[in-house]
């Protein structure tokens, strides 16, 4: 069984992801292991526990007849620790939310605690071994519960991911689960030819304008070093931006908390770079086309299904957030119309069948900034009813989420998601950028 076209592109194979969610409580992994198997035997979810295989140069699933022990569905490694998380000695490398915005260090610090010691981490630890496509490793401690899942990119998208474990803690309630979608959710966008043009072709950068944007990307990444950290912003400084960028614009505006974010993050990376007023800047806002698209609506779809929103900007467009935010919000809704969704599909496609890599729009020498946005797959999931030794009555929220991962041979430099949101509202991201930017970004937030 082929992969879905968009799940077995170079860009998505590159990438594997380690999600890491912080429960505060003691979960019992018996439940969460047996709720996971019983997901997996139902209907089209067993395709979870598919193994990745090469077949001509592309990747295939082959779904054992049946999963054992020695053939499992999912890799479920635990670890206990029968102290509370606080005196654990990695514990106070874990970011914890403050009252103005903070940047915390890698998440290589605590990896050694979040992940198993033979967990995977490139294609090749999929392809030429046994292992199905998702390993769940659970850390317990009498207070707290870490768990991770670890898993190629060419899996599932953050709503797929999101949907996976909207369904998990379902079948630990006891309740029914939406099916999971069968075959591929984008094969209709494949198929269609050529409609509307897409509104930034005149921007497609080819020829010589192509080589050169190549070069100042490959002298970027050999010149400098990166590194991927998480932000916490507080939520009423997120709230009072709002307000602030909606009092600016005019009367009958709107802006979301996502679009105020991007654009207040923006800002403080072009600072912290110190970019001449005129360069130029791509802003690349990712977002999820399945409410879109009315026949994935009644399913789960673990896939990846997101198309690349462009917002074109001058480093001095910048210094007025109100209208940064304004500009990702009329952009965004410029490309989620159908007809531009349905050319943005097939000017990727066309691309990719003719030259091998994903189109790239702007100038050559332009700054490239990615943000996709999770908020809106609310991954602070309740998992309640995997509380040890409780019939689900205490709670056990998911109070913290972290994101790293392992990019083979592909940059993912001056991008990175919007977690969202905790249960106290405040915001998080992860992002990638320079080693040195970091520190002047940790100088700039010192300010505010």
């Amino acid at each position: 069984m082929e992969l879905p076209f968009w799940d077995d592109q170079q860009h998505i194979r590159a990438m594997s992801l380690d999600v890491t969610l912080r429960i505060d409580a003691a979960l019992d992994a018996t439940k969460l292991r047996s709720s996971l198997e019983k997901l997996l035997a139902t209907g089209n979810w067993r395709r979870l526990g598919a193994r990745l295989r090469k077949n001509n140069g592309k990747l295939c699933y082959q779904i054992p007849a049946e999963y054992t022990p020695s053939q499992p569905g999912v890799i479920f490694t635990t670890d206990h620790h029968e102290i509370p998380f606080v005196q654990h000695p990695l514990a106070d490398k874990f970011p914890v939310a403050t009252e103005t915005p903070t940047v915390f260090d890698s998440p290589a610090a605590i990896a050694t605690l979040l992940r198993a010691a033979d967990a995977p981490s490139r294609l090749a630890d999929w392809t030429e071994t046994d292992r199905p496509q998702l390993a769940v490793h659970v850390v317990r401690f009498t207070d707290t519960t870490l768990l991770t899942l670890t898993f190629m990119h060419t899996l599932t998208d953050a709503m797929g991911l999101a949907g996976f474990l909207h369904a998990w803690t379902a079948v630990m309630r006891g309740e029914g689960v939406p099916d999971l979608y069968h075959g591929d959710p984008l094969q209709k966008q494949l198929e269609m030819e050529k409609g509307e043009d897409f509104i930034h072709s005149s921007r497609l950068l080819q020829g010589w304008r192509f080589m050169l944007f190549v070069f100042w990307y490959i002298f970027e990444l050999f010149c400098y070093r990166d590194e991927m950290r998480t932000v916490c912003i507080p939520a009423s400084y997120v709230d009072r931006l709002r307000n602030e960028a909606l009092a600016q614009l005019p009367q009958s505006t709107f802006v979301s908390h996502g679009d105020v974010l991007l654009a207040w993050w923006l800002g403080v990376v072009v600072r912290a770079q110190n970019l001449s007023p005129s360069q130029p800047i791509t802003v690349i806002n990712v977002f999820d086309v399945r409410d879109i698209l009315q026949h994935t609506q009644h399913t789960r779809v673990l896939s990846n299904m997101t198309l690349p929103s462009y917002t074109f900007l001058r480093a001095r467009d910048c210094e007025t957030l109100s209208l940064t935010a304004w500009k990702v919000r009329q952009s965004l809704l410029a490309h989620r119309t159908t007809p531009q969704i349905e050319a943005s599909f097939y000017t990727q496609k066309h691309s990719l069948l003719r030259t091998g890599h994903l189109p790239v729009f702007g100038e050559p020498g332009m700054f490239l900034f990615a943000v996709s946005n999770w908020h809106k797959g609310r991954l602070f999931v309740d998992f309640s009813a995997a509380a040890q030794d409780t019939d689900g009555a205490k709670k056990a929220k998911t109070v913290q989420v972290i994101c790293s991962g392992t990019a083979d041979g592909f940059s993912v430099r001056n991008a990175g998601p919007v977690i969202g949101q905790d249960p106290d509202g405040n915001w998080w991201l992860s992002f990638t950028l320079r080693r040195e930017t970091w520190r002047k970004v940790g100088r700039i937030l010192n300010t505010v």
